[in-house]
């Protein structure tokens, strides 16, 4: 059995961010990156982004802006972020 300190070719085998965080970095990094381009730089399929982009949206923490060809997303008014903000 493989140990989770052990290395694979492509770097550690756990990760401490999900694919979720990791989405939300690269969209709110740059809201015009191709989802494409967003699945090979974390490892994950295209498909797997744009579900992940859809959780995100509905959980408030992405807008979509745009239709068509040109959809982008940007960071949204996500209320768990705003109290935890305020209170913290």
């Amino acid at each position: 059995m493989r140990s989770m300190r052990e290395n694979t070719e492509h770097g550690p085998a756990w990760t401490f961010l999900t694919h979720h965080a990791r989405v939300l970095a690269r969209v709110t990094a740059d809201a015009h990156t191709p989802l494409r381009d967003i699945a090979e730089a974390i490892g994950i399929t295209e498909t797997a982004v744009q579900h992940i982009e859809d959780d995100l949206c509905q959980a408030v923490y992405l807008r979509q802006v745009g239709q068509d060809g040109s959809v982008y997303y940007e960071l949204g008014p996500c209320p768990r972020c705003v109290d935890t903000l305020s209170t913290g």
